[in-house]
């Protein structure tokens, strides 16, 4: 082979895997007896059906044009000055949701935007490890110059560090 030996350890953790993806559908929630948003009872909504339909995992992203953490000028090209990644908005119980996933046989994957995970990475991916959360879909990485090149493996080691899969 010609690429390095792998730094990591112990890749045991790191799989792929099916998931459910919100934005995807249009956050369409049929048949439902709730009002969906960014609450436990959407999220639930899908972690059941990643359940039912052996998918691995349920993506969580927000609801239309909020995301899951704290965020006062969000728009999805760009994050808001005061966004928080570890602060989840108050209508989301992170812990609880991702341990009815775990319940369910079902992990948590965690859509942020680049910018303010970045700005707060060592302490996000700590609390997302804590909780239990299997990965993150990290967006808006929208160049290839160096400076873009070195954040993204500096993710990709923290990440590897908490056990946290980039997808």
């Amino acid at each position: 082979s010609l690429n390095e030996p792998c730094r990591i350890e112990d890749t045991s953790w790191i799989k792929p895997c099916r998931t459910t993806f919100t934005w995807w559908n249009g956050n369409v929630v049929p048949d439902s007896t709730f009002s969906p948003g960014n609450n436990f009872d959407t999220n639930k909504y899908y972690i059941d059906f990643a359940a039912r339909n052996g998918l691995d995992a349920h993506g969580i992203y927000g609801y239309a044009e909020t995301p899951w953490y704290y965020d006062d000028n969000f728009n999805f090209g760009w994050a808001g000055p005061n966004a928080d990644v570890t602060k989840p908005i108050p209508c989301l119980n992170m812990p609880r949701i991702v341990e009815y996933a775990r319940s369910k046989g079902v992990g948590i994957h965690l859509w942020v935007h680049w910018r303010p995970l970045y700005d707060k990475l060592e302490e996000a991916f700590a609390l997302y490890e804590g909780w239990g959360v299997r990965g993150l879909m990290v967006d808006f990485m929208d160049r290839n110059d160096q400076e873009m090149i070195r954040i993204q493996e500096e993710i990709l080691e923290c990440a590897a560090r908490h056990r946290l899969f980039i997808q």
